[in-house]
């Protein structure tokens, strides 16, 4: 990593501290770090002799005003926008930085360049300065007063409407519909702050059969998809999403597709034909393909020391026993490695032809928009798109697990993480689920939980703790899960105490008051959850594909509302620790525990 201190042309503050500007690289292990440190630094401190084009320039402009509008359309980000510009001196600077990239040029940038990419203003690794630097000189702190004198702010940001997130007001604002190639498509047209829209559209392939062996391929070839089109390159989709002041994303998982877009009402058809574009339309360029296995063979090999990855991954193969190549097996991170060093761009070329199309998928939108001009627009972009494989759901079936008690020693490393669990019989339709999910937020499941108040709170052993119980929809292969992340010495520590709560959680049950608290906060969080267009068109997309509506929450909420405490305690017993299975990673030997 690499930083150069800048003054406020580069740094939004005009209190006359200095800013950094930060340039890294992640490599792997035989990569050359001489290299990319002579790249990294020919590429900022060359800027001022070959300056960016203006085409380059006005890339940056639209792509750093179509965040700052998207952030004033949502209500959190401008506050805290807001409260930062007000602790550099004035809220009003938020405006002015924004006002002031619309004039931004190619020769400004060469001219800051010049002015603070310098080697005597970098600092790389360990840095010895010089005895005689040659600093930057920082100008003075400029008058606010006079520097606002005649500023004027932009266009007021529509407010949106106040929206009732119960799930029976949801419900009764969603429009259903099925295209002719069995694509669902559900809209919930509201009023937004900033016209915003949200969008998502996940695509389901393959049985358990079919897709044996291609989990790798099938993770890769979402993320390519965004990678060049037949008559676009990876920076013309770039260019094309900042001009329509879109977030994309899309993502691939070993049975599904799934792209989530996020715009604002003028530009949303326009978006929605640059996905359709992605999805339907991809080139699979072989040198993105080389870039993106290198990035994933990068990332991985950084899991092979981590105490999280290695504790996580463990405690999952004991608990999901599939054979190698199912699509539910869990891979170690060498496996992973492995399994992307053999694949070939023509692997993932194969499983597109194969499986790619729409008829299993849903189409979800909330936000501002014209529901009828969509929904004509989704049919005209996805309902002549036949799956050319069949589809069948892979299920998630109860496995019964044994103890295991595990250690992995992970030499050198700060942090340890505890996580044990079993599987659970019990799917989201079972009687008890609601009892289920209140008895682990009191547990576990949030801030004021039994364990966050004893391991964190009182005894100060684990820097996060936390429970979670993971039922599936329809199936019932459930999995109750608690970890702490602690240092190694505290592990035992935090063993004992989280071992002790789990004990007296199943002998004593919960309170009354207990269960009050939790209903109140659980069902406050829901609705809190669907207030987020983002959550909720996840929600209506996973609602939709088992054939759901929301009047399943709001039954959910309902059930939850009428607990006792006899019933909450009663569910969480259906928790068993004598299979309990456990498995501590840290640098334990160091720390002279468990030896």
């Amino acid at each position: 990593m690499i930083h150069w201190e800048s003054g406020p042309e580069l740094h939004p503050s005009l209190g006359g501290d200095p800013g950094i500007l930060l340039a890294a690289a992640t490599l792997r292990q035989e990569q050359s770090l001489e290299e990319a440190r002579a790249i990294l630094i020919k590429t900022m401190e060359g800027m001022a002799a070959a300056p960016p084009t203006k085409e380059e320039v006005e890339r940056v402009k639209t792509r750093l005003l179509k965040e700052i509008e998207l952030e004033m359309a949502d209500t959190q980000g401008v506050a805290l926008a807001l409260s930062e510009a007000l602790a550099d001196g004035d809220w009003r600077l938020l405006f002015l930085s924004r006002d002031r990239i619309k004039n931004v040029t190619e020769q400004d940038v060469a001219r800051v360049a010049d002015l603070y990419f310098k080697p005597s203003n970098r600092t790389i690794a360990e840095f010895q300065p010089d005895k005689s630097p040659d600093r930057s000189e920082m100008p003075k702190t400029p008058d606010l007063t006079a520097l606002f004198k005649d500023f004027k702010g932009g266009a007021a940001i529509s407010a949106g409407e106040a929206f009732d997130p119960t799930p029976a007001n949801v419900e009764k604002r969603v429009a259903r519909a099925k295209l002719a190639n069995g694509m669902s498509v559900v809209l919930l047209r509201k009023q937004t702050r900033g016209g915003t829209v949200v969008a998502r559209i996940v695509m389901r392939f393959g049985d358990e059969k079919s897709l044996f062996g291609k989990s790798m391929a099938a993770n890769l070839a979402g993320p390519m998809l965004m990678r060049g089109t037949r008559n676009k390159t990876r920076q013309q989709i770039e260019d094309e999403m900042d001009k329509l002041k879109a977030q994309i994303s899309i993502s691939g998982g070993p049975n599904s597709v799934t792209a989530v877009l996020q715009t604002v009402e003028a530009n949303f058809a326009g978006a929605l034909r640059l996905v359709a574009e992605m999805l339907r339309e991809p080139s699979f360029p072989q040198s993105e393909f080389d870039e993106l296995r290198q990035e994933w063979i990068a990332s991985i090999e950084q899991t092979r020391t981590n105490p999280r990855s290695l504790a996580l991954t463990d405690f999952q193969r004991r608990l999901t026993v599939y054979p190698r190549g199912d699509a539910r097996y869990v891979a170690t991170a060498e496996e992973q490695i492995e399994d992307l060093k053999k694949l070939t761009l023509e692997d993932v070329r194969q499983l597109y032809a194969q499986f790619y199309g729409a008829s299993h998928a849903q189409f979800v939108a909330a936000g501002q928009f014209d529901a009828a001009q969509i929904q004509k627009l989704a049919a005209e972009l996805y309902g002549g798109w036949t799956s050319p494989a069949p589809f069948e759901r892979i299920t998630n079936l109860y496995q019964k697990n044994g103890a295991a008690d595990l250690k992995i020693e992970t030499p050198d490393k700060e942090m340890a993480l505890l996580v044990a669990g079993m599987r659970v019989k019990m799917s989201d339709e079972d009687p008890e689920y609601a009892a289920m999910s209140l008895a682990n937020y009191i547990f576990g499941g949030s801030f004021s939980s039994r364990l966050v108040t004893r391991i964190r709170d009182k005894e100060g052993l684990s820097y996060g703790v936390s429970s979670g119980v993971q039922v599936p929809a329809k199936d019932d292969g459930a999995m109750f899960v608690a970890s702490a992340q602690c240092a190694p010495q505290n592990t035992p520590k935090v063993e004992v105490s989280l071992k002790e709560e789990l004990a007296r959680a199943l002998k004593d049950g919960f309170t009354a008051a207990e269960v009050a608290d939790a209903k109140k906060a659980w069902l406050q969080e829901r609705a809190v959850a669907r207030s987020e267009d983002e959550s909720l068109v996840s929600a209506l997309a996973s609602r939709e594909y088992f054939n759901r509506t929301m009047m399943f929450d709001q039954a959910l909420e309902t059930k939850v509302a009428a607990l006792t405490p006899e019933q909450v305690s009663a569910a969480f017993r259906r928790i068993d620790p004598s299979v309990l299975v456990t498995v501590k990673a840290g640098d334990f030997k160091k720390a002279g525990v468990y030896q």
